[in-house]
C-alpha cells in the first residue's frame, strides 16, 4: 500500500500550479505532490493512481486536461479550481460531476478546508488498511503450521469456510490443538476490511449471567440491570462471535443459541424488542458432543445445527513429521527472543526429535511451544539435547480433579431391563471407564484389566466414540 498521499496538481501553467500548492499542508510527509502542465505528462502519470486529482482551469488548454483526468481517475477523484469563473465552465463542471470546484481566490479558505477533509478520511482509511494487514499477516494461513495430510485436509475446510461467509463453523479437537487460531484465520480471511471478532468463553462464566453477556439485558430486568447493557451479539453484528467451549454451555441457554442460528434474532434479557444478528458464528469445543447427546446435556438440534461445517483438528500425536515444523519454527522464534546477545541455537538434535515424536504431547501444539521455549532458555549447547527435554518425563503430581477422580472409584451403569445382556454391559463399561478417564486408553486398559491392543480392539467393535 502506498501510505502517502498522492496528490497531482494540474495546470498548464506554472505560476497557477505553484500558488494552488500554497494550500496543501505539507507536515508530517504525508503527502506526495506532482506538478503536472502537460497533456502527454498527465497521460505518462496516469498509471500512478493519485487519491486525489486537482485541475486548476485558468485557460481552454486546461479544460481539455480537466475532462483528460476525468477520463482516467473518474470524477469522484478529480476536484477543481477555477480562476476564470465563466458560466460555461460551471456548467461544465456540473456536468462531469467533478467531486468539488472552487473559484479562486474568493474560496480559497473552503479549498484549504476540503483538502483538510481529504487528509482526514485518508488517514482513517490508511489505518485500517495497515490494521487489516497485520491482522492478516497474523492470521493468515501461514501461521497455522505443518504439512500432513490431516492438517492439508483441516485448511481445505478453512478455505471452504471463508468462500461460505455466513456457515456456521464447528471446530472441535483436544486442548491445545489451535481451536482459537482457525476461528481467527476464518474471520480475518472472511472479510475485506475491519469486521468484530468477539470472543466468549461458555465454561468460564456462571449460567446465570452468561445470557446476560451473550444477548444483553434491559434496565430493571433483574435487581442489578440499572442501565440497559447491549450483548455480545449486538457486539458481533456483522463480523463473528466465537463461542468457546460450546460443549460446557448450559443446557437452557442452548435452546436460545438454537434460536439465533435458524432465524438470526434474539432479545435482551427482560426485552421484548426483537433484534437481528447478522454475522457469522464459530463454535468450538474438546467434548465429544456426540456422547453428550446420548447423555442428555446436549440438545440433539442444536448438534446437527452446528455440524453444517465441522472441523476436526487432530492432536499432535496423530500429526507426523509435523511436530518437527512446528519445534523448529518455535525453536527460531524462541532463538531470536531470547538469545538477541547469546549464540543462537543451530537446530535439534536427531536424538532431541526422537524424544519429541515419542512424547504423548497431551498438552498438544501449546504444551510443544512451551517446552521448546523452555528448552531454549535453558540450553547451553549449540543444539537442543534429550536432556533439554528431561523435565517432559519427570512425574508430575496428579492434578486435584485426577485425584478426585481416582479416588471415586464407584461406576454406575443403568440399563432397560430388555438390554441388560453382557455385551451391553461390557460396552456401557469401556465407555464408563474412557469417560472417567478423559480418553487415556492406557490408563482404561489398565482400570479394565485388558491390553491395550484388546481394548482398542473393543472400541472398534462396539463402535464407541473416545471422549
Amino acid at each position: 500500500m502506498n501510505y502517502k498521499f498522492k496528490i497531482f496538481l494540474i495546470s498548464t501553467s506554472r505560476a497557477i500550479l505553484e500558488d494552488v500548492k500554497r494550500f496543501i499542508p505539507t507536515e508530517e510527509g504525508y503527502f506526495d505532490v506532482s506538478l503536472i502542465s502537460s497533456y502527454n505528462s498527465l497521460r505518462k502519470f496516469a498509471i500512478q493512481n493519485p487519491d486525489l486529482a486537482i485541475v486548476a482551469i485558468s485557460n481552454d488548454s486546461d479544460e481539455i486536461l480537466l475532462e483528460t483526468a476525468v477520463e482516467l481517475f473518474g470524477s469522484q477523484t478529480v476536484a477543481c479550481v477555477d480562476y476564470i469563473k465563466s458560466y460555461a465552465l460551471t456548467v461544465k463542471l456540473i456536468k462531469l460531476r467533478v467531486l468539488s470546484y472552487f473559484s479562486m481566490p474568493e474560496e480559497s479558505t473552503s479549498f484549504s478546508d476540503f483538502l483538510k477533509g481529504k487528509v482526514e478520511d485518508w488517514k482513517k482509511k490508511s489505518d485500517i488498511e495497515k490494521l487489516l494487514t497485520i491482522r492478516r499477516e497474523q492470521f493468515n494461513f501461514s501461521s497455522f503450521i505443518g504439512n500432513s495430510e490431516k492438517i492439508r485436509d483441516v485448511i481445505a475446510l478453512v478455505k471452504k469456510a471463508i468462500e461460505h461467509r455466513d456457515l456456521t463453523v464447528l471446530i472441535t479437537g483436544e486442548t491445545g490443538t489451535g481451536k482459537n487460531l482457525i476461528a481467527r484465520i476464518i474471520h480475518q480471511n472472511t472479510y475485506s476490511d475491519i469486521k468484530p471478532f468477539v470472543e466468549i468463553n461458555c465454561a468460564s462464566i456462571p449460567p446465570t449471567l452468561l445470557e446476560s453477556e451473550l444477548f444483553g439485558h434491559e434496565k430493571g430486568a433483574f435487581t442489578d440491570a440499572k442501565d440497559r447493557k447491549m450483548g455480545l451479539f449486538e457486539v458481533a453484528s456483522g463480523g463473528t462471535i466465537f463461542l468457546d467451549e460450546i460443549g460446557d454451555l448450559d443446557f437452557n441457554l442452548q435452546g436460545k443459541i438454537l434460536k439465533v442460528l435458524e432465524d438470526k434474532t434474539f432479545r435482551r434479557v427482560g426485552g421484548v424488542e426483537t433484534l437481528k444478528f447478522e454475522g457469522r458464528i464459530i463454535a468450538a469445543t474438546n467434548k465429544n458432543l456426540e456422547h453428550l447427546v446420548a447423555e442428555n446435556k446436549f440438545r440433539r438440534d442444536l448438534y446437527y445445527r452446528l455440524m453444517l461445517l465441522p472441523i476436526y483438528l487432530p492432536p499432535l500425536r496423530e500429526r507426523g513429521d509435523d511436530i518437527f515444523i512446528l519445534a523448529e519454527y518455535y525453536m527460531n522464534k524462541f532463538n531470536e527472543l531470547y538469545r538477541k546477545n547469546l549464540p543462537k541455537l543451530k537446530g535439534i538434535s536427531p536424538e532431541a526429535k526422537a524424544l519429541l515424536k515419542r512424547y504423548p504431547w497431551p498438552g498438544n501444539v501449546r504444551e510443544l511451544k512451551h517446552a521448546i521455549e523452555r528448552a531454549v532458555i535453558l540450553s547451553d549447547g549449540e543444539y537442543l539435547t534429550p536432556d533439554d527435554f528431561k523435565f517432559l518425563f519427570e512425574k508430575k503430581p496428579a492434578s486435584l480433579t485426577q485425584q478426585i477422580e481416582e479416588a471415586s472409584s464407584n461406576i454406575q451403569i443403568t440399563l432397560p431391563f430388555e438390554s441388560a445382556s453382557l455385551k451391553n454391559l461390557e460396552r456401557e463399561l469401556i465407555k464408563s471407564v474412557l469417560v472417567r478417564v478423559s480418553g487415556n486408553k492406557s490408563r482404561a486398559s489398565k482400570i479394565l484389566g485388558i491390553s491395550r491392543p484388546r481394548l482398542d480392539r473393543l472400541i472398534q467393535k462396539y463402535r464407541i466414540n473416545n471422549p
